[in-house]
Order: C-alpha cells, then sequence, then structure tokens
C-alpha cells in the first residue's frame, strides 16, 4: 500500500492511500471536535449534531445516506470526546460520489428545525439504552467519579439538552469547530491516479471556524469509590487510575506492563481469578488514551458473593508482582509479540488501516503516530516494564462497583470500602519496601467458477479442504468444520458439541491448558471453537511466520483435545452464569419466544449452550465420545486462506490427519411446523419494550429464500423506508430492522426494534400498517433495482479478510451446497424480476404474523 499526504487548495490536510486490486474503498472525515468542547448549554451537541448531518440531501434533494446504500455503500459516524469521525464504506467504483456525498454531508448540512424534533426523539431512545445497558451506566459513574470537566459528561448529553436543541445553536457548533483548522480526510482504495479525485475535494469550503483547543485529560487529584446496584445478576468491579498521555516517552512501559498483568487467558490476572478460581466470569485490563491524558482500568465481573475473595486475590496478585514475582522476559515478549501482529493483521482490513491513520492524525497531528507508539513498545527493556508497573498503582485510585439489585448494599459497601483502603495503603508500602531491597490427484480437485483462487479438495472420502490464496498479507487462517450442533442433537445431549467447542482449544495430548495458551499467545495468535445450528468446529487466526508450530497445536486440540474435569466443571460454572444472566436480558428473551414459537418441534428450538439440567449432566466421557464418534463419522471439512499456495498446505495437512478413516455421506432433513397468529408477551421491567412480528420461513435452498434477502435488503439501512419512517418520521425508536434468520432446515424473517413503553402501541401499529403497504403494494421498479444494487455492492465489500472467506466459503461446502452457494445465491436473485418479488411478497403477508413484546406492557391484546 502507498500513503501520500496532501494538502488541498481549501486547506483540508488528507492523506491518500493506494492499496492496488482492492474492491473496497474507503473515505473518511475526521475532526478534532468532541464532547470535551462542550459548554453545560451544549452538553451532547457533538453526538446531536453527527445525527442532524445525515439529515443532508443532494443538490437534486435525495437523501445523502439513500444515495451511498443505492451502490452497497455503507455510511456512519461515531463521536468521541475529542473528535469525530463521518465515513463511507463502498465499492470502489463509487469512491468519486462517495468522497463528493461525504464532504457534502458536513461542508452543507441541512439543520433544519423542522427535523430537530423528531431526531431528538431517536437520540432520546439512545440515551434510555444507555441508561439501560449495565457497562454503559457504570462508565457513568466512573466519568462522574473520576474524570474532571470537560470529561466528566456523558458523550449523549443530557435528557434536557437532548430535547432543546436548536438550529441555531447546532450551526454555532459546526461554524466554530468543523473547518479546515480541526479537519481530515481520508481516502483508500485502488486509487492509481489521486489528482483526479482533487477536485471532488476542492469545490467546498472548510474555511473559518477556531482551531480547537482541549483541557488536559486529567483524573481528579484523590481517588473515590461509587457503588450502585442494578438490575443485572453479575457484580462488576472498575478499578481505574491515572494514564500517561499518548506521547509520553514511557507510554510504552505503561502499555506493556498492563497488558502483562491483564491481556489475555495466560495473564496473571485472568489466569488467578479466572481459570484457576473460577471466581471470576472475566478479567481484563484495558487503556483509554487522549493526547494530554488517559486512563487505566481493570474490570473483573463475577458473582457478587465471590467479592470478598477477589478483593483479597487482586491484592495478593498485585503486590506480589511489584514485590518478589516480577514480569518475565518471557512474559514481556509476548504483548510485543502481539502488538507488532495486529500491525499486520489490521492490514488485512482496509478499512482498519484508514482508520488507524485518521485516528493517528487527529490525537497527535501526525499519521505516523501509530509507529511512533509501536516504536516504544518495540524499544522498552523488562526492567522499564516492571518499572512503570509500579508506578501505576502510586497514583489516585477509583473503584466503581455495581451489584445486582438483591445483593446487599451496606455489606458491599463495607467491603470495597475495606479493600480500597487496604489497596491505597499495601500497595505503595509494598513498592516502598522494594524500592529498598503431501499432493492431490486432479481429479478430486473442484474450482471455484467466481474466485480464481479458490480450490476444492478430497483429502479423504469424507474429508475436503478448501484452500484460496490471498498473496496480500503473511497471515492465514486455519479452519475445521463437521456437520453438528443443534440439528444433532436432542433433548437428552442439547449442549454438548457448545461444550465440546469450548473445551476443544483448552490443550491437548501433548500440552497444558495454560501452555497451550501461553505458546498461542507468544506468536499472537487466537485459536476457538465455533458451535452454531448445523456445524461445530475449530478455527486458528496466526501469521505465516508461525504456521508450523501453530497447526501441530491445532492439529493436537481437533484430534487429541484433553477436555479435561476441571476444564469441564469451569465451563459449566460459565454456562449457569451466563443463563442467569439472559434472565436479565430482555432481548435474548424476546428472542427465545420466537424460537419456542417459531421452531415447534424442530431441533433449532433448543439452545445452543443447552439447559441447566443437560449441562448439569453432562460427563467428560459424554464429550469425549461424541467428539471421537464425529472425528470418526461426521464429514469434515478444512479450510485453508492464506498465503501458501495449494500444494504446500496440501502437504502440510495430509500426514496429520492421516489416521482418520473415510466416512460416508449424510444428509439430514427437519421439517418445520408453520406457526402463525401466535400473540407471546413477557413481562419485564426496562424503559424499552422488545418488539418483533415475523413469520416462518424457508430452507435456505428455496427460492423464497432469496426474495426475503431482497426484502431485508430493501428494509435495511438508514434510508430504507422502515427506518426513516419508524425512527426519523415518528422518533418511535433508537433502532428498528428486518431480521432474517435463513438456516438449512429454515428460519424466520421479520421486524425487530425497541421502543419506549409509551410509544409501543404506536409502534407496533406503524410496523403492521408498513408490512401491508408491502402486501398490498409491493416494490416500485426503482426501489427493487436499488435493491438489487445494494446487494450486489454489499457482497463486493463484505468479502476483505482471511477470515471472512472461509467463513462464507465452508458452511455450504459442507452442508453440499457448495462453495459458490453465496455467489450463485447472488446471480439467481439479479435474475428475478420486480413483478415475480411483489407476487410473493403478497403470498408470504398474506399469513397471519407473529406477535411477540417484552416490556412492562402488553401491546398485544
Amino acid at each position: 500500500m502507498k500513503i501520500t499526504e496532501h494538502l488541498f487548495k481549501n486547506q483540508l490536510p488528507s492523506v491518500f492511500i493506494n492499496a492496488p486490486g482492492t474492491n473496497l474503498s474507503c473515505v473518511q472525515l475526521w475532526f478534532k471536535a468532541g464532547s470535551a468542547l462542550e459548554t453545560p448549554r451544549e452538553y451532547g451537541i457533538a453526538h446531536f449534531l453527527e445525527h442532524m448531518f445525515f439529515k443532508s440531501k443532494t443538490d437534486s434533494g435525495k437523501n445523502i445516506v439513500r444515495e451511498v446504500e443505492s451502490y452497497g455503500g455503507d455510511i456512519n459516524a461515531f463521536t468521541s470526546f475529542d473528535y469525530t469521525c463521518y465515513y463511507i464504506n463502498a465499492p470502489k467504483d463509487h469512491l468519486p460520489t462517495s468522497i463528493d456525498l461525504l464532504l457534502r454531508m458536513v461542508a452543507k448540512p441541512l439543520l433544519h428545525n423542522k427535523d430537530i424534533l423528531p431526531e431528538s426523539e431517536v437520540v432520546y431512545e439512545e440515551f434510555l439504552r444507555s441508561i439501560d445497558h449495565p457497562g454503559q451506566f457504570a462508565f457513568q459513574r466512573l466519568q462522574q467519579l473520576c474524570f474532571n470537566p470537560p470529561y466528566d459528561h456523558q458523550i449523549l448529553g443530557t435528557e434536557r439538552n437532548i430535547k432543546n436543541f436548536s438550529a441555531t445553536l447546532l450551526k454555532n457548533f459546526k461554524n466554530k469547530f468543523y473547518n479546515g483548522h480541526n479537519a481530515f480526510l481520508v481516502v483508500a482504495g485502488d486509487i492509481p491516479d489521486a489528482k483526479k479525485l482533487f477536485p471532488i475535494v476542492e469545490k467546498y469550503s472548510f474555511k473559518g471556524g477556531q482551531e480547537s483547543s482541549f483541557a488536559a485529560f486529567i483524573p481528579k487529584e484523590k481517588g473515590g469509590i461509587d457503588i450502585h446496584q442494578k438490575d443485572v445478576n453479575m457484580a462488576n468491579l472498575t478499578l481505574a487510575v491515572k494514564g500517561l498521555p499518548y506521547d509520553h516517552p514511557m507510554i510504552g512501559g505503561d502499555e506493556l506492563s498492563l497488558n502483562c498483568f491483564g491481556f489475555g487467558e495466560t495473564s496473571r490476572l485472568y489466569s488467578e481469578l479466572v481459570h484457576k478460581t473460577s471466581l471470576a466470569n472475566n478479567a481484563y485490563t484495558s487503556t483509554m488514551y487522549l493526547k494530554s491524558g488517559g486512563i487505566i482500568i481493570v474490570k473483573v465481573s463475577a458473582p457478587a458473593d465471590h467479592l470478598p475473595k477477589i478483593y483479597d486475590l487482586l491484592l495478593q496478585i498485585v503486590s506480589g508482582t511489584i514485590s518478589d514475582r516480577p514480569f518475565s522476559k518471557e512474559e514481556v515478549n509476548k504483548i510485543k509479540n502481539q502488538y507488532i501482529a495486529s500491525k499486520v493483521y489490521e492490514k488485512e482490513s482496509l478499512e482498519a488501516f484508514a482508520f488507524a491513520l485518521g485516528n493517528s492524525y487527529v490525537q497527535l497531528g501526525d499519521i505516523h503516530g501509530e509507529q511512533i507508539f509501536l516504536d516504544k513498545i518495540k524499544n522498552c527493556s523488562v526492567i522499564q516494564v516492571n518499572e512503570c508497573f509500579k508506578q501505576i498503582f502510586t497514583r489516585p485510585l477509583f473503584a466503581v462497583l455495581q451489584i445486582p439489585k438483591s445483593a446487599n448494599l451496606v455489606e458491599h459497601k463495607k467491603h470495597l470500602t475495606a479493600f480500597y483502603n487496604q489497596f491505597c495503603k499495601d500497595i505503595p508500602a509494598t513498592i516502598k519496601r522494594k524500592n529498598e531491597v503431501a499432493k492431490i490427484q486432479k481429479k478430486q480437485l473442484k474450482r471455484s467458477k467466481f474466485d480464481s483462487s479458490l480450490t476444492v479438495a478430497s483429502l479423504i472420502p469424507g474429508i475436503k479442504l478448501i484452500h484460496k490464496q490471498n498473496k496480500l498479507t503473511p497471515t492465514f487462517v486455519m479452519h475445521t468444520y463437521f456437520k453438528g450442533g443443534l440439528a444433532y442433537e436432542d433433548d437428552r445431549n442439547n449442549g454438548h458439541h457448545h461444550l465440546i467447542s469450548e473445551l476443544i482449544c483448552k490443550g491437548h495430548s501433548n500440552i497444558s491448558y495454560h501452555q497451550f495458551q501461553k505458546e498461542l499467545e507468544e506468536r499472537s495468535a487466537s485459536l476457538g471453537g465455533v458451535c452454531g445450528k448445523n456445524a461445530y468446529g475449530l478455527t486458528l487466526h496466526g501469521q505465516t511466520k508461525d504456521l508450523d508450530d501453530l497447526c501441530k497445536h491445532y492439529f493436537g486440540a481437533l484430534l487429541n483435545s484433553n477436555f479435561h474435569a476441571r476444564e469441564l466443571a469451569h465451563e459449566k460454572q460459565m454456562i449457569f452464569r451466563l443463563f442467569e444472566s439472559q434472565k436479565k436480558d430482555p432481548v435474548r428473551q424476546c428472542f427465545k419466544l420466537v424460537n419456542a414459537s417459531l421452531f415447534q418441534n424442530h431441533p433449532y428450538i433448543r439452545e445452543i449452550e443447552g439447559t441447566v439440567k443437560t449441562v448439569k449432566n453432562t460427563s467428560r466421557e459424554m464429550l469425549i465420545n461424541l467428539h471421537q464418534h464425529n472425528l470418526k463419522k461426521q464429514e469434515m471439512l478444512i479450510t485453508y486462506c492464506g498465503d501458501q499456495d495449494f500444494e504446500s498446505i496440501v502437504k502440510f495437512i495430509l500426514p496429520e490427519i492421516k489416521s482418520l478413516p473415510a466416512r460416508k455421506h449424510e444428509h439430514l432433513t427437519f421439517p418445520m411446523q408453520a406457526a402463525f397468529g401466535a400473540k407471546q408477551y413477557l413481562e419485564f421491567d426496562r424503559e424499552q419494550s422488545q418488539i418483533f412480528l415475523g413469520l416462518p420461513t424457508f430452507p435456505m435452498t428455496n427460492k423464497g429464500d432469496l426474495y426475503l434477502k431482497i426484502l431485508t435488503a430493501f428494509l435495511s439501512g438508514q434510508s430504507s423506508d422502515l427506518f426513516t419512517r419508524m425512527r426519523d418520521d415518528l422518533g418511535l425508536c433508537y433502532s428498528v430492522s428486518p431480521i432474517h434468520f435463513s438456516a438449512l432446515s429454515g428460519g424466520y424473517f421479520g421486524i425487530y426494534m425497541a421502543s419506549s413503553t409509551d410509544k409501543g402501541e404506536t409502534a407496533i401499529k406503524e410496523l403492521r400498517g408498513l408490512i401491508n403497504k408491502l402486501r398490498d403494494k409491493g416494490l416500485t421498479a426503482a426501489n427493487f433495482k436499488r435493491t438489487l444494487e445494494i446487494l450486489n455492492g454489499q457482497l463486493k465489500v463484505a468479502m476483505q479478510t482471511n477470515d471472512d472467506y472461509a467463513t462464507v466459503y465452508s458452511i455450504p461446502e459442507l452442508h453440499d451446497l457448495g462453495v459458490d452457494f453465496v455467489y450463485n445465491n447472488n446471480k439467481r436473485i439479479n435474475e428475478i424480476s420486480v413483478s415475480e418479488f411483489n407476487r410473493f411478497l403478497k403470498t408470504f403477508f398474506e399469513k397471519e404474523l407473529n406477535s411477540f413484546v417484552v416490556g412492562r406492557k402488553n401491546f398485544l391484546d
């Protein structure tokens, strides 16, 4: 990739990333403008302005979002404390149009009072969602406890401000900060001659306004604690201390020490709190950096009654690391390798690489800022890492604890206060003391008609290999799938395939779990199990330089996994906790109702994780026997996507699987029992009600499934009739979307939305009205043509990384649909006429809809 910086005549700085051969184009417009520039009267205005920009029109009066989505593009934005980014990802042929539309949207927005009121309802729904979301709510409490103004208020703003912004206020904020002083344009794609794009950029003006000046991000001088109750089943502890600025000379030491402590399953934090003791569900560290400061965070999620033991163990881990068990060279090199690898993996995705350059510029004024950061990581010694770890915990400590409503608030506050005081006393004292003291025959090969770099081979009868050579980066993925999952389970063994997928990557006969994870993390590789409705298996992502070592472990796990009783007991606890958490998740409860109603007497009615009874009764021997049976009997598919050629990979894989027997072809079918007119309500105390209206659908090989793909594309996106009517015009929700669940045996189609209780009845009425309109009038020829263009563009944009290719090709080939299944479907979709499609809509929507509501009020009576 060639990177060229350029300053336009209109004073807009930019960077062009030329990536020959890519089908994707990315345009990003960054501004050094965010919530930290807001006065109290303006709290939330940067985020609100982001929403309003999407109301912009073209010269001919067309909605810009609709135009972008019409050619299969994706347009969106996000707002942070000190920057905002607007972006479009689209097929490469539409790059000039994308640049023009994005710049117009921001340079010439339509900020009309008539659009503000409905959008304020949308943003208010987003605000309500943040209150319901335990993680977002906990971060708001941390902001209030730890951050100084102007960083201590929510980016979404306040309810009062959201409902009272005016066009004048929005225009003043826009004119002040959205200008060439603060802007940065990123353009990426197959761009042989960037100069041809210059006139598009230079017709827009970014003059005027002022350069943004942000207050230093400095946490409060005195630490403290906050404890609050939320309707959750697990307690969530957040510890925070001041971080160094992004450009600080010792930022590398801070980052390395923190990640040695809490990144990955072999980190000290995770290993002690989760894997060894099962006290916590999860434990990790993270950072948030700004140019002028940062914050370091330690997060622990666990049952509330485990907290006293977790407090004691946390103290032991931190003090032990400082006093007598400093980070080793191996631990430090592991994290260094992961940082280096992340920059390699980043180049697999043009979008991610472009985001990295843009973020670097708005944070540091230099697109090479991340490389400078990486150099600091590389050059940091083990001694410096351990010294930085000590310094981290000399800074003021902030602790936020979120506990279930059922927990004893007084008792937990007492325990948290005792831990906090002891930590603030013992850790500095510890620091002070420490300072003192093989070939496949041609007839067995099959080629893709659409992807010339893809080959399918039969290695052993019933065992296939998909090979795709991708020379863009020195990375690879390997996936292996067996026929299995829900479709191969009953009420006695429900959840067994999921447990196998969780345990299969926990070590194998030649290596322990801890050593196994350590070696993976040292190579910045990821290995994990997967389980779905009709398949389960194992995936690996790594760098080609480590292919030999990684695949020895990969096939060791696949063929000789330990399935240790200790790991099984741990996974069971995690699943039981998941079940408890799901009871408080209204979205999950809504779709449990949907599954129960639409998948009657069908394996899909069951949960992938199983039930409390089946999980409890599962033994190690059951899982070993099932997986060994599948290794010997079930059809198997291995997929490789990476830079190595076909012959090399075949010679590599064959010796690993030579002991596996041939297996017969098997095809299972489970006819679905159609359900219509069901009305299901579940009372649930939340600000928003979850609503789903839908119908059972066809097997994914049925042509009806193609019609539903078209319908889903038509109703998707911010410019769709569904979105604009329900959200933009009526303000009934923050988000609304069609849901098309497509699987081998059948599935369902419907519309899902979350709306505040007082709008629920109206929401359902409007949804039914929209569906009836589709049934009676269908799509116009223009809308139908636009929808096909969307689907064609989305297919091009979706295929970027090795993992994307492996995922799209594997499951269809495993189930005899062929590697070209997705491409063939796209071809068949483009052969459908608008009249044929409208006839389908009329027939499909003549059936009585199934209706589901989860919330405070039943709107279905």
